[in-house]
């Protein structure tokens, strides 16, 4: 993790590789820089959060990736960005069947899972 903060200016600059064009979570991570009066650069359009990582690996721009994404590598590193992203909304859906127990316990976990990163997210700037 770097220490230091950077800002939106700060990244502008660099390409962006960021999720499916017009996505929620596409338009999510755009609209900081838009309503700042910024506009990335380049913006890398990826439907695959481990290609997205692969990229950023390999050069080809700085990433935004969920906290819970875990996806490292050795040149993958994160750093604090100062902008506020609201928080998306987490679906799980599944078939009615025999094993619709075993699904809601997994979308029970999911569900765990992201109300503990929320509460992670919320921690001030360094503390994570």
């Amino acid at each position: 993790m770097c220490e230091e903060t950077l800002t939106l200016a700060d990244v502008v600059g660099s390409p962006l590789i960021t999720f499916t064009r017009n996505s929620r979570a596409h338009t999510t991570v755009l609209a900081p820089f838009s309503e700042r009066g910024l506009r990335p650069s380049t913006v890398h359009c990826i439907t695959s959060m481990a290609a997205i990582a692969r990229l950023t690996q390999r050069g080809l721009g700085i990433a935004t990736l969920p906290l819970a994404s875990d996806l490292s590598g050795p040149e993958l590193f994160s750093t604090n960005v100062y902008a506020q992203l609201p928080l998306l909304p987490l679906y799980c859906i599944w078939r009615r069947s025999s094993d619709a127990a075993s699904y809601k316990a997994i979308a029970d976990l999911a569900r765990a899972c992201a109300e503990r990163h929320q509460r992670l997210a919320q921690r001030p700037v360094g503390h994570h």
